[in-house]
């Protein structure tokens, strides 16, 4: 997987109705991928498609409540991987 995971396994806050929150930190690394090399051969050019696809797919797959992001990119390509989240 390109992007390989760098995150903190979640903490645990419980509502005041007993459920809880998961919470994640993960450290992007400028969405570049990693190895930087290889994932550029795989998803393509950088903001395209395919590199935002991966990523909001690999956000998707942290099941989280609030995923705080370390070292991002531009506003914009965070709101269009948002937007992909919906």
């Amino acid at each position: 997987m390109y992007g390989r995971p760098n995150w903190r396994w979640p903490g645990r806050i419980r509502t005041s109705h007993g459920r809880a929150i998961r919470i994640i930190t993960y450290n992007v690394l400028g969405l570049q991928g990693c190895p930087p090399g290889e994932a550029l051969e795989a998803l393509g050019s950088f903001g395209g498609d395919a590199h935002i696809d991966h990523f909001a797919g690999v956000f998707v797959q942290l099941n989280t409540d609030i995923l705080a992001l370390e070292e991002g990119v531009a506003a914009l390509m965070i709101k269009t991987i948002a937007r992909r989240l919906e």
